[in-house]
């Protein structure tokens, strides 16, 4: 795997901070979709979603390289599909490189015929950040991608390994979870194994027979649960 190495004699700045004042970065919001990621106290990155009126709200990113003082913007991300969620972005190290995964717009469906799941890296160059060229994370969905994440491996073997994961609707119209990793820094992706699929998923394609799944978090026991409902037709 690429392992990437900044400019040699970048001294980062990590001395203990203090609260302070809040300032504008800009108008919008990290929700539905956005992250914040630093590399230092000067060096600090922001990816939010802004809405202009009644318009639908679109991808923005920028920089700090003074700590939080002034902001400079950066290209957004390919293929802004925030309408209901269907775009998440994440930190992926300690440099503060993002990476932010949509779906194509209109969501991919019988409707529509390039069904993708894009890719937009930004990477930490020591003097701010750099907006890659888009790549396509998936080609095979039916209907727009969801939870989307990444990881960059720290140690080991495989140390600078990018891994990504994501939901999506397959051809058999059957919820189910792709992985896939990258060792050229987010270039280009391959599957984890003959295909990108994860085994050990589970979403029925229907309810069984006269039963109704429910499923809910018990934030007290910290468990997922389960529950299936008897349901009748008598009325």
């Amino acid at each position: 795997p690429q392992v990437r190495n900044l400019p040699s004699g970048l001294r980062p700045d990590r001395a203990p901070v203090e609260l302070a004042e809040p300032v504008v970065v800009a108008e919008g919001s990290i929700v539905p979709f956005g992250w914040v990621s630093a590399y230092d106290n000067r060096f600090l990155f922001v990816a939010y979603s802004f809405t202009d009126g009644t318009s639908k709200p679109v991808a923005k990113t920028t920089y700090s390289d003074e700590g939080g003082r002034t902001w400079k913007p950066l290209p957004p991300p390919a293929a802004r599909n925030l309408d209901h969620g269907t775009a998440r972005g994440c930190a992926v190290g300690a440099t503060g490189d993002g990476v932010a995964v949509s779906s194509g717009p209109g969501c991919a469906g019988l409707g529509c015929a390039n069904p993708r799941q894009h890719l937009t890296k930004y990477t930490f160059t020591g003097t701010g950040w750099k907006a890659e060229s888009p790549t396509i994370l998936d080609s095979d969905i039916r209907h727009c991608g969801s939870n989307a994440s990444a990881v960059r491996l720290s140690r080991g073997p495989y140390r600078g390994r990018l891994w990504a994961s994501w939901g999506q609707i397959g051809r058999a119209h059957r919820m189910n979870v792709h992985v896939k990793f990258s060792d050229d820094d987010g270039r280009t992706w391959f599957p984890w194994g003959s295909g990108a699929a994860l085994p050990g998923f589970f979403v029925p394609p229907y309810a069984p027979p006269n039963y109704v799944p429910l499923v809910w978090s018990d934030f007290g026991e910290g468990k997922i649960k389960l529950l299936k409902v008897p349901v009748t037709t008598d009325k």
